[in-house]
């Protein structure tokens, strides 16, 4: 109690920290709890990768907080969320998350469901489709999958996450964003 990440809402880039943490979404780990910080481990997934050495950096990335603070001091001109209210869920909203998300040279997205507080604050909203709205898969903490079908269709112009994502990779090509020997 009382130590950084032990707290209801640990900030280790997003609140469900469980289903991040198995898949490497946040920013001081890569799939199955491997901490980037291990050489061995960064290793071994740039070879399953197919990366060059080194393209894993063994320092974290930036976690939800500091990603607005980036913005705020105009070091991310971007940022993207997806079902989190970070307006109104995360810490000192007024000196940490808001002034970033109103620097004029940072854009943000935010994908959700409901006229959140975040939603609100946003440069565009893209609306999302709930749960039963959509097919996917979830883990609990149980550590059981779950796989469920789409139970009704969503309204108006809400598309599930995924759809915006793939959408969203569509528009922009490999060469913008990755070094040549990345892609090589």
């Amino acid at each position: 109690i009382g130590r950084p990440g032990t707290g209801l809402h640990p900030l280790r880039g997003q609140n469900n920290v469980q289903g991040a943490s198995d898949a490497g979404l946040i920013p001081m780990m890569l799939p199955d709890y491997q901490h980037v910080s291990s050489a061995g481990v960064r290793e071994s997934f740039e070879r399953a990768w197919k990366l060059p050495a080194g393209t894993i950096a063994p320092t974290p990335g930036y976690h939800a907080v500091l990603q607005s603070r980036m913005a705020k001091d105009g070091k991310i001109g971007f940022l993207w969320t997806s079902t989190t209210n970070n307006m109104q869920a995360g810490p000192n909203v007024n000196g940490e998350i808001y002034p970033g998300w109103r620097n004029p040279k940072a854009f943000v997205v935010v994908s959700d469901v409901y006229p959140t507080v975040s939603a609100m604050s946003a440069d565009l909203i893209l609306p999302c489709a709930m749960w039963m709205e959509k097919e996917g898969m979830f883990g609990n903490a149980e550590r059981r999958g779950q796989m469920w079908r789409q139970q009704v269709k969503a309204p108006g112009d809400c598309k599930s996450d995924l759809w915006q994502y793939m959408e969203f990779s569509k528009r922009f090509k490999t060469d913008e964003v990755w070094p040549a020997e990345i892609l090589a």
